[in-house]
């Protein structure tokens, strides 16, 4: 695949993705080594990549995590967790796509209280494909983050997402001196 020239993938950085094991340092690192951007691939397993420790924040611009399919890869919130999201985008024009984010636990109420994913003060975020299950929280959260007009996530954009037994779905919130301006787009939204 000629656009994923100089990916990375969580196993070049010690993932596990044995469902048991805490994989979240590991997408730390393939993340933070992405300083130019790139994509993060996150090859299927069996059991899925076990988050159980803090979020993974992206800091860097231009940077996509991008699973095989929700279908084939799954990021699990494991009950330790204590982030606010599994996956928090800080920088610009960076995206999530073709991977599930779930709870540990089939009861969604006993999960972890975080996000599945939250852009703070970052534009043209986009998150495709993706599915959420079982999150004790918001699905996606897009946040302004200050009264200038660059931290608010205009432009982001929401496409053929699904989520079940989640606490919430979409959050977002504006800033009042920006006028609660969003400028966001959702298609497909079930």
């Amino acid at each position: 695949m000629p656009y994923l020239a100089g990916y990375v993938t969580p196993q070049d950085y010690g993932a596990v993705g044995d469902g048991v094991t805490d994989d979240t340092a590991a997408f730390q690192a393939a993340v933070n080594a992405m300083t130019n951007g790139g994509t993060l691939l996150v090859p299927q397993t069996t059991n899925g990549y076990l988050f159980n420790s803090a979020a993974v924040t992206v800091n860097n611009a231009a940077i996509t995590i991008m699973g095989v399919g929700a279908e084939s890869t799954r990021l699990i919130m494991g009950a330790s967790f204590t982030g606010t999201a599994l996956i928090k985008i800080t920088a610009f024009n960076c995206q999530v796509k073709d991977l599930t984010i779930a709870g540990a636990s089939a009861t969604t109420t006993s999960n972890p209280v975080a996000y599945a994913i939250s852009v703070v003060g970052a534009r043209r975020a986009k998150v495709q494909r993706c599915y959420f299950s079982n999150i004790n929280s918001y699905c996606i959260d897009l946040e302004s983050t200050s009264s200038n007009a660059n931290s608010n996530p205009f432009g982001s954009q929401i496409h053929a997402c699904y989520a079940n037994s989640c606490a919430c779905g979409l959050r977002f919130v504006g800033n009042t001196t920006q006028g609660w301006a969003m400028n966001c787009q959702v298609t497909d939204w079930a």
